[in-house]
């Protein structure tokens, strides 16, 4: 009997003790299966993918800015029988005609200079060709202003003959022959001694004249090819670069220093300048004295 009092004791007590403990209920995770989206293809998702591919087609390219005058990736404006064109390749005729055996090679190494040109932006590093009896040919730009790339092919010697010769009718104050024509005119009227102080006003006035320019090029009246003289009365402030300007409604080309060239005579320099020693030497006349 005591067993049987022993053994109901110990339940009682087991089942209290479970009762203390807390009970944790685990559901199993339900698995939920959703039918796949399908996302509309728009015009706006088509452009987005042609600009990112267009964008990555282009990493490692040269980046050239505005397609401006003269640049190898501009097109020729259209006009009123053909439309904006662009020119790969022009035939230089002048140096098919001194080596007509050659026409072939010539033309290829044309359109190698406008590919250059169209990948670089420019004609920098570009080999020069030699011909047969050693002289050397390189392309250089022949386009009018507001058109695209031109070339042509300049033979390099004749190119340092004519820069020598400007460079000779250049600051006169330095150069032999300008020296003694200045000394020429001067005595003609008795007043060759002057000579040294007339070489000082000319120098000084060139210099002073130059400072005024504020960053454009110096623009002869009467251009050097035209026998114009390169001092202080002959030259004045010049756009570079040609510009178009409105004139009785009509778009006109007012031609810069780059493009005008010996025709300032008659463009920016008409009805200005000076020419001879002779004349020059009158106006300094009441300087000198």
């Amino acid at each position: 009997m005591l067993d049987d009092i022993a053994r109901k004791a110990m339940q009682s007590h087991v089942k209290a003790s479970l009762k203390k403990i807390p009970k944790t209920v685990t559901k199993a995770p339900e698995t939920v299966i959703k039918a796949p989206l399908v996302k509309e293809v728009t015009g706006g998702d088509l452009a987005k993918k042609a600009y990112v591919e267009r964008t990555l087609s282009n990493i490692g390219r040269p980046n050239f800015g505005p397609r401006s005058p003269g640049k190898g990736v501009r097109a020729q404006r259209a006009t009123k029988t053909k439309g904006p064109r662009s020119i790969i390749a022009s035939e230089p005729m002048g140096m098919i005609k001194q080596y007509p055996e050659l026409k072939y090679e010539i033309n290829m190494y044309m359109r190698e200079a406008y590919a250059h040109a169209r990948l670089y932006g420019n004609l920098q590093g570009f080999k020069d060709f030699k011909a047969p009896d050693g002289r050397l040919f390189r392309p250089k730009p022949s386009q009018s202003a507001f058109q695209g790339l031109i070339l042509k092919a300049d033979d390099k010697a004749k190119r340092k003959i004519i820069l020598d010769r400007r460079s000779s009718r250049e600051n006169p104050w330095t150069q032999e022959d300008a020296r003694n024509d200045i000394y020429a005119a001067l005595l003609r009227i008795g007043k060759e001694h002057h000579f040294d102080r007339l070489l000082q006003i000319m120098k000084q006035q060139h210099k002073a004249k130059v400072d005024t320019l504020g960053g454009k090029t110096k623009g002869h009246f009467i251009s050097l090819d035209n026998g114009g003289l390169d001092v202080a009365e002959n030259f004045g402030p010049q756009a570079g670069k040609s510009t178009y300007e409105m004139v009785n409604g009509k778009k006109v080309i007012i031609p810069g220093n780059y493009s005008e060239k010996a025709d300032s005579t008659v463009g920016f320099g008409a009805g200005k300048g000076v020419n001879n020693w002779d004349d020059y030497v009158r106006m300094k006349l009441s300087e000198l004295e």
